[in-house]
């Protein structure tokens, strides 16, 4: 049984859930230990599942249908349980020992995203063992796959649609509970939601050529071209697009801290470009779209002339971009090189949800029930989740984790030494009661 001021057993269930190593990657993976995880889950939250309907989908990913006393304005709600690798040597703990100590939780996934869905089912645990109907019908998802392709959620989205069922608020992983300080003038905890998320879109970019030996080199060879196209990309400056979601997220923080972004909300695109473009990386992604080579391929021998030669070049588009406009940038940009663009694949940007009305109201609320002091302010989101799956059967489509992560525990995400508080996982668990329990 669970229970919300049971800080100790949140802390032991996302500790057992990390011990589980549900790498979604193909070199990586294994179902068993994607079968012990839900075994755990079945397990640790009895009453959840006597509760609900869970429906497990092919590939592992999981629907559970918890009935209120009414179909109407349903709640969907969502994490993941899968993780990317980790690299044990560079962790200060086993990444997945699932260590507790200094107060924290330790381990991959403990912020993205077993924390959040632990602290979902732990505040629908709480209410199931109570024997509580909600009052309109919860769905909650958790992915199997959302570190690679998303299918899972893409199923769950079709299950929902033939069903006829429209979500009336969608909250998936997202922004987080910022500390104090992360701007200047910020007296107080921001909660960051995502009004909407950018395009994530990777291309394949080739250059070939005969090949040959390496003691015979050729110029302008397949590699020779591929180098000076990634340096072309690299150097690429890309045009500014100051999004509705990113002048919501001015707008808030004026109204939030005055002194230092009054009057920035309304300021000319150019200014707000130019005043986010020297905030630093994360500002400057904001107002434009990304490109950046992660992956490169070649010769298969030390001594041998490529005959092929590839760079992946992963894009993140900004609302306004879509992969039609990217492809068309990438050919002008790689003119004169002989490199083709053998494959363009992924999404286009979400569309924007709304920072005003009844659903924002609600995750307002649900989200200062606790602390009163805390702002929230929209914004738009650069990584890719599992809920732009759901925007064709939703408009309200909304992306907040209900965890608190200063600016280490964001660089830790698919880094190193990632770790989540244990006061934080017991707030976030009472975010998501309220979420269920406050009326809409």
């Amino acid at each position: 049984m669970t229970a919300l001021g049971d800080t100790s057993g949140v802390a032991q269930h996302l500790s057992a859930l990390i011990t589980c190593r549900t790498i979604s990657e193909p070199d990586h993976h294994d179902p068993q230990e994607f079968a012990r995880l839900r075994g755990l889950l079945r397990d640790m939250y009895p009453a959840t599942h006597r509760a609900t309907e869970r429906i497990e989908l092919p590939g592992g990913s999981l629907l559970h249908i918890w009935r209120g006393r009414r179909a109407e304005r349903p709640l969907l709600l969502m994490a993941h349980h899968d993780v990317v690798p980790a690299e044990a040597s560079r962790w200060a703990h086993d990444p997945f020992g699932g260590d507790i100590s200094e107060s924290s939780v330790h381990g991959r996934g403990a912020l993205d995203d077993k924390g959040a869905l632990v602290c979902l089912l732990e505040a629908v645990e709480a209410l199931a063992v109570q024997d509580f109907v909600p009052d309109h019908d919860i769905y909650v998802f958790s992915g199997a796959d959302e570190e690679t392709d998303g299918n899972g959620a893409r199923l769950a989205a079709k299950v929902l649609h033939d069903c006829g069922v429209r979500p009336w608020l969608v909250s998936d992983e997202g922004g987080a509970v910022v500390p104090p300080g992360l701007i200047p003038g910020q007296d107080a905890p921001i909660a960051m939601v995502a009004l909407a998320e950018k395009g994530t879109v990777d291309v394949d970019v080739v250059a070939r050529s005969e090949g040959g030996h390496s003691s015979v080199p050729l110029r302008g060879g397949a590699t020779e071209r591929l180098a000076e196209a990634v340096l072309r990309i690299s150097r690429h400056e890309p045009q500014t697009r100051v999004s509705a979601p990113v002048r919501a997220m001015l707008a808030a923080v004026a109204e939030h801290f005055p002194p230092t972004f009054a009057g920035l909300a309304t300021a000319p695109e150019a200014t707000i470009s130019s005043a986010l473009s020297d905030g630093g990386p994360e500002l400057a992604a904001l107002i434009r779209s990304t490109m950046v080579v992660t992956r490169m391929t070649g010769s298969p021998a030390d001594n041998v002339l490529a005959t092929r030669a590839s760079a992946n070049v992963n894009a993140r588009l900004a609302p306004g971009d879509d992969k039609v406009q990217l492809e068309s940038r990438l050919s002008t940009l790689l003119d004169g090189l002989d490199i083709s663009i053998d494959d363009v694949r992924g999404d286009d940007p979400s569309p924007t949800a709304a920072g005003t009305g009844a659903q924002w109201d609600l995750l307002t609320a649900a989200i200062t029930h606790l602390d009163p002091d805390v702002r929230v302010v929209p914004y738009l989101q650069s990584g890719a989740t599992d809920s732009r799956h759901f925007t064709s059967i939703s408009d309200a489509v909304h992306r907040f984790s209900p965890l608190t992560m200063d600016s280490s525990q964001r660089a830790a995400i698919h880094s190193h030494d990632e770790h989540v508080t244990v006061e934080s996982l017991a707030r976030g668990a009472s975010f998501y009661h309220a979420l269920m329990t406050l009326p809409h």
